[in-house]
């Protein structure tokens, strides 16, 4: 189980640190990373990798992502969420499903968000939800996010929820969504429930939960493990021969046409048995190949 991709499903409960920690555990691996972290409150698709794949997350951290969210009407805490303290109650009555619709489906599009201050980010160097907690007025910056659509399951004026699947870029919080929401409708919002179903290319279907990895290899389930060339699949490729291949793994630097690529982006290398041996770029500066990560 060294070297590969893991979909894991997080339950909700538990944060994503101890998820990974227990999948350690379980496959008793060295190594082990993730990219993607979800809110302790949400539950669904993480990215983990294990020995030299851990070196892949930072590209899995750039996917788009989707999620299946329910947010409630009417009530706001201070983190946004479900597992906040409450800290207003507004009448909702006046709410009719054309409106709450129409204030969500309005929020489609490029624009800057700004994070909740009860967020893993970092303000000098210390996560900004610890600054909150030891009582400092902190301001988060906006960040450009994009939503790409919002296609609304449900809006129940019982209970006052809207259920929603999100497909955004990376860095979009759902929790600032939500906020959001409550703002437009002047009624206040959190997010009760959050489901992250899908990851650049990975989905939380072939995932498997954390407690549940022994069960899926007794049962010959093995859709959760990627191999680092499955993984990077979609990325422009290029496949070397042996003396290019030798020349990569020892970081010689070369024009990308001399390995055949003439694109600007990120690309992967392969060997003539179609191992991933490199993912590399154009340096800007020099325009000789500029190597992100070289697996020997």
């Amino acid at each position: 189980m060294n070297d590969v991709i893991l979909l894991i499903d997080k339950p909700a409960g538990i944060t994503s640190f101890d998820a990974i920690a227990r999948v350690r555990k379980l496959l008793r691996v060295k190594k082990i990373g993730h990219s993607g972290t979800l809110d302790k409150a949400a539950e669904g698709l993480i990215v983990a990798a294990t020995g030299k794949a851990t070196r892949l997350t930072r590209f899995f951290l750039e996917s788009d992502k989707k999620y299946t969210a329910v947010i409630k009407l009417g009530e706001s805490t201070d983190t946004y969420d479900s597992d906040g303290v409450p800290v207003a109650a507004c009448d909702t009555s006046f709410l009719t499903e054309e409106m709450i619709t129409g204030a969500l489906l309005s929020m489609k599009g490029k624009q800057l968000q700004i994070p909740p201050r009860y967020s893993a980010l970092k303000v000098n160097g210390v996560r900004a939800s610890d600054r909150v907690r030891n009582g400092e007025q902190i301001e988060l910056s906006p960040r450009a996010i994009e939503i790409y659509s919002i296609d609304i399951k449900s809006v129940n004026l019982a209970d006052m929820t809207v259920r929603a699947e999100i497909f955004c870029s990376k860095g979009t919080y759902i929790r600032s969504i939500a906020r959001d929401l409550g703002e437009k409708l002047s009624v206040g919002a959190h997010l009760a429930f959050l489901r992250r179903t899908d990851s650049g290319k990975f989905s939380v279907n072939d995932a498997v939960k954390p407690d549940e990895i022994g069960e899926a290899f007794s049962s010959g389930r093995t859709s959760f493990i990627n191999s680092m060339e499955s993984a990077v699949e979609g990325m422009p490729s290029v496949s070397l021969g042996a003396e290019l291949s030798a020349k990569v793994k020892n970081g010689l630097r070369m024009h990308p046409e001399q390995v055949g690529y003439a694109g600007m982006s990120e690309f992967a290398l392969f060997d003539e048995s179609q191992k991933l041996i490199a993912i590399a770029r154009r340096d800007e500066k020099d325009g000789l190949l500029s190597y992100l990560c070289v697996f020997n």
